[in-house]
């Protein structure tokens, strides 16, 4: 870390949801499930093509960066996130599925969205 801990309240939690749907919905990627926690995101998205899932999470990191900078400043260590992250691949249906009843339960998030149940 190269600064103090950060911690999303509310109205940065829904910023980051707003920011990661909308750059799902504006590469055309299936966003499935978000959860926004006071120190981190889940995220399972579908996308074509397969690209590495890095770059999936740069995207959103840059994204909901810039939307937070805009709202509240950059945080004086000059980053919101650390730098790596999961990115596991899910491998077939079922593994997706249980990765949004994953995320879809995760206690006390600060924004939740998630498809549908079908």
């Amino acid at each position: 870390m190269r600064g103090p801990r950060i911690r999303l309240g509310g109205p940065e939690a829904e910023l980051v949801l707003a920011s990661i749907q909308s750059q799902a919905r504006f590469r055309e990627w299936s966003l499935a499930a978000c959860a926004v926690m006071t120190n981190h995101v889940h995220v399972v998205v579908g996308v074509p093509g397969d690209p590495p899932p890095g770059d999936l999470l740069r995207v959103f990191k840059a994204y909901a960066s810039r939307d937070l900078n805009e709202r509240r400043g950059r945080p004086l260590s000059g980053t919101w996130w650390t730098q790596s992250g999961s990115k596991r691949l899910l491998e077939g249906e079922s593994h997706a599925l249980a990765a949004v009843e994953y995320v879809r339960n995760q206690a006390n998030p600060l924004a939740l969205w998630a498809i549908a149940r079908g």
